[in-house]
């Protein structure tokens, strides 16, 4: 009895505390239906509350929102096996149209009547309605981690829009801090439609995910921050923008990496953490109805964006492609285009017919007579065969939002292509103030033409604390094409900074100008100092015509690195401070053209954009394939001359001495062109396409017969020879010279002489050559095995103007060099009087500039000509020192002679 008395109490008291235990424990998940109607909220886990997460003190402050609202933390989530993926947006079905040719989305022509005609659009979308939630979340909705829920991306629904953000091929962000930040333009209906941040990213393994983030912002305020946690592969994660905070126009996208390093604490160590972010999958999602969404206009072409590399393909359909005709049209028509959509990387692409409609990131382009367009759409405009027309259409084969320029003959398509010029044109006598940059780097850069000055914070730089080893910061500036600055004057950079003391002496800020080191300042106070206004020069040798980036860096050694402590690289607090006052100063500097100088028509297409009258394009032959290759080089022509450059396709016997640019195979180019520009005129017969040596395709009729003899040759206790791989590609004589030379000619007069010229050149960049009267003159340039393309550039014959000849070995080889080097990261590589490109290595080469000649662009001043000659004096150093002479004999001379005449004989 006794027994089960105690057994009942104790039973009763484990189903008290099991009662009470339930009721202070939150709500474990079930699938179970019988809760309440309403519950009381509990309060959520830690887990998934970003407010009750004790997060790490971040290693450097990021941008403050501008608004106070939290962003967005990506939570792992586990979707059920048996459950569909949801979409996160749901546009509502629209009821379809019936069948019905689309209208003419009309741009109007100048000269136009007074009363425009109506143009019939499409309806527009209804705004999309956000899935239904089980229940509103108290905190922002976090962004999802999808790496681990597929294997492969799904494809997108037909109702939701996919947007490419990154404007380029890759993006890599290095150190414990880096940024980048671009504009891209959206519709008003984009803007006005739910959408969905995708981003996929992958890291180093060395970095430490518990200090280390990945934050991504639109227009200044926070929508995604994650972990930097995917060493082993790219990892996807998302986050729904909030509404309202996409704008028609301009949207300003910035990611930020603040990284640590999980096990060492050095400066070095720094340069192993990056973060690579994948441009396929990262991208804005919008949700749309059931119509498709068009354009209503030319000033919704950048709204097309670019696909996932980056690159806006520009397909211009042109039925008569192969006629002479259409070539000055089809240049200007892609330049107004270009700086019209504003594209970071254009590439055009010309065929005669329709093969299938174009993807994502790409427009869509019908050019011809109206007799000759019916065979490209569906439903051509009608009124195309009695005046000039330029509009959208959606047609059933090329997809939407295709822009046909069309009219009853060339005549009315040139005056229609000549309006869409002059909208966004630049007169030659206006200087602009700003390079249109935004697309792929934000702010617009500041274009300096002489003596100027600016802070950071214009240039996008702001005030930022900093508790790593090396900090960094870039901001951008323009020059002009003009720009004579290699050998004289300096900038400078006022700092305005602060280092705590923990920073010992030994520390040290670089500032780098393209990539190249250019002024350094040590670190010498112990307790820590303020900088206010310190100069810094920084020589003008490294800057180029064009877009030039500056970046701070400062190497920041303390006691506490030295130990590196377990988590030493998370630890302490901020050290350097760098102030957004900072201020870059630009003095006077030398202005006057270099013939040649491929650096200058890269940064600015000079000398063709300031050309009065058109200068002469030389095509190796009419046909789509040589219009491809010369359209996408004068799009890229046209944006970085932020202008239209004046062109005319001229034949090349009627060039004369002017300005003039040469597209076409070696084989293609005219007798004595090649030569002068000093490459060899062997080349013609010689240089072969050997980037595709080795790929045989046999015949179907043959590989029957092969196998058979194959299968005949594989015997039991036959060995089988096989033809040895190609050899790689051999180094070329000058590196193979320059080998033996190191290696035997450490002895004798000659040895030394070469290591008393390398510590020269070392320690004060100066060599023998330096000490020159005159350069001797190069051999014609032979093009090395694998080389795909050559951009030369040499004076005309009688000096009157500047040849600029981009030739390849085939023109499957010049379509495919040219667009690989004109884009936004490759374009500036260009330099020298000669530079190659070969698509086996990817790799870009320039040969130095030895001999020039100068060529006047502004009018005669005495300040610059002081300037002109300070710069080629200091080239010339024996032509200075022997200037020097003569003016001290001189004066010598004159003294004795005064002294003769004044002075009292003895």
């Amino acid at each position: 009895m006794k027994t089960l008395i105690r057994t009942g109490f104790a039973i009763g008291l484990l189903g008290t505390s099991a009662i009470w235990a339930i009721a202070q424990a939150p709500q474990p998940f079930d699938m179970s239906g019988e809760r309440a109607a309403n519950p009381a909220p509990a309060a959520p886990p830690a887990a998934l509350n970003p407010a009750a997460v004790a997060r790490p003190e971040a290693p450097f402050q990021l941008a403050p929102p501008v608004q106070p609202a939290q962003p967005a933390q990506p939570v792992p989530v586990q979707p059920a096996p048996a459950a569909a993926p949801q979409p996160p947006v749901v546009a509502p079905a629209q009821p379809s149209a019936a069948a019905r040719p689309e209208p003419i989305r009309e741009i109007q022509i100048a000269p136009v009547a007074p009363e425009p005609e109506a143009v019939e659009l499409p309806p527009a979308p209804q705004p999309a309605q956000a899935a239904p939630q089980p229940a509103p979340a108290p905190a922002p909705q976090p962004a999802q981690d999808v790496a681990a829920a597929t294997a492969a991306k799904p494809a997108l629904p037909a109702n939701f829009e996919r947007r490419y953000i990154v404007p380029s091929a890759s993006m890599r962000l290095e150190g414990e801090m880096d940024q980048r930040a671009w504009a891209i333009f959206l519709t008003a209906d984009q803007a006005a439609t739910p959408a969905r941040l995708d981003v996929s990213f992958k890291n180093a393994i060395v970095v430490m995910p518990e200090a280390s983030r990945l934050r991504v912002s639109i227009n200044n305020e926070p929508v995604l921050e994650t972990a930097l946690s995917s060493s082993e592969s790219f990892r996807d994660v998302m986050a729904m923008v909030p509404p309202g905070l996409l704008q028609a126009g301009a949207n300003t996208i910035r990611f930020q990496v603040a990284q640590r390093h999980r096990t060492d604490c050095t400066v070095q160590s720094t340069f192993e953490l990056w973060t690579e972010i994948d441009p396929a999958g990262t991208s804005l999602i919008f949700a749309r109805a059931d119509a498709p969404r068009s354009l209503r206009g030319l000033v919704d072409l950048p709204a097309i964006g670019f696909n996932e590399k980056g690159v806006t393909p520009i397909h211009v359909i042109a039925p008569g492609s192969n006629q002479p005709t259409i070539a000055p049209h089809l240049l200007k028509l892609v330049q107004a285009l270009a700086l019209t959509g504003n594209y970071p990387n254009p590439v055009v692409t010309v065929s005669e017919t329709v093969t299938k409609p174009d993807g994502d990131g790409s427009l869509t382009v019908v050019l011809g007579v109206a007799s000759e367009i019916s065979a490209a759409l569906t439903h051509p405009p009608a009124d195309a065969i009695s005046r000039p027309i330029v509009g959208f259409v959606d047609d059933e084969r090329l997809g939407t939002s295709v822009l046909v320029v069309s009219g009853a003959n060339w005549g009315q398509i040139g005056t229609a292509i000549e309006t869409m010029a002059a909208a966004v044109d630049r007169p030659i006598s206006v200087v602009r103030t700003v390079m249109n940059t935004a697309p792929w780097l934000s702010p617009d850069v500041r274009f300096v033409t002489g003596k100027d000055s600016f802070r950071i914070a214009d240039a996008g730089a702001g005030t930022q604390e900093f508790s790593g080893r090396r900090f960094h910061t870039e901001f951008a500036v323009g020059v002009p094409s003009d720009f004579y600055a290699e050998a004289y004057g300096e900038a400078t950079l006022l700092l305005d900074a602060a280092y705590t003391s923990a920073v010992r002496p030994a520390s040290h800020i670089d500032i780098y100008v393209n990539d190249q080191i250019a002024a350094t300042t040590r670190i010498t106070r112990q307790q820590g100092g303020i900088y206010r206004q310190f100069p810094i020069q920084v020589p003008l040798r490294h800057f180029r015509p064009g877009v030039n980036r500056i970046s701070i860096n400062a190497m920041l050694d303390t006691a506490e690195d030295a130990v590196c402590a377990p988590g030493g690289s998370t630890a302490g607090g901020q050290r350097f401070v760098l102030f957004d006052t900072t201020t870059f100063a630009m003095p006077n500097f030398a202005r006057i053209g270099r013939r040649p100088n491929l650096a200058a028509f890269a940064g600015t297409a000079f000398p063709y954009n300031r050309a009065e009258e058109p200068s002469a394009l030389v095509l190796g032959r009419a046909d789509p394939t040589i219009y491809s290759a010369a359209a996408s080089l004068v799009a890229r022509m046209a944006i970085q001359a932020g202008r239209i450059v004046p062109l005319t396709p001229t034949p090349a016997a009627s060039v004369g001495d002017r300005s003039a640019i040469f597209v076409g195979t070696a084989a293609q180019m005219p007798a004595s062109v090649l030569g002068q520009v000093h490459v060899a005129e062997s080349i013609r017969t010689s240089w072969r396409d050997e980037t595709s040596a080795g790929k045989r395709v046999m015949p179907a009729s043959a590989a029957a017969g092969f196998e058979a003899l194959d299968g005949a040759l594989h015997r039991p206790g036959t060995e089988i020879g096989q033809a040895p791989a190609s050899s790689p590609e051999t180094e070329d004589t000058s590196a193979t010279f320059n080998r033996w030379r190191s290696e035997v000619g450490g002895g004798g007069l000659q040895g030394q002489l070469a290591g008393f010229e390398g510590w020269l050149q070392r320690n004060f960049d100066i060599s023998f050559s330096t000490f020159r009267l005159r350069e001797a003159a190069a051999p014609p340039y032979d093009p090395a095995p694998k080389t795909s393309l050559i951009v030369a550039q040499q004076a005309s014959p009688n000096g009157g103007g500047t040849w600029t000849v981009l030739t390849a070995p085939s023109e499957e080889r010049l379509i495919t060099g040219i667009q690989s080097i004109s884009t936004v990261q490759r374009w500036p590589l260009l330099g020298g009087a000669l530079t190659t490109y070969s698509a086996t290595t990817d790799a870009i080469e320039s040969r130095p500039l030895l001999t020039f000649e100068f060529v006047m662009t502004q009018p005669v001043a005495p300040g610059n000509l002081r300037l002109i000659a300070a710069n080629w004096l200091s080239s010339n150093v024996v032509v200075y020192a022997i200037g020097l002479v003569v003016l001290c004999i001189v004066l010598g001379i004159v003294t004795t002679g005064l002294l003769a005449r004044l002075g009292r004989r003895s």
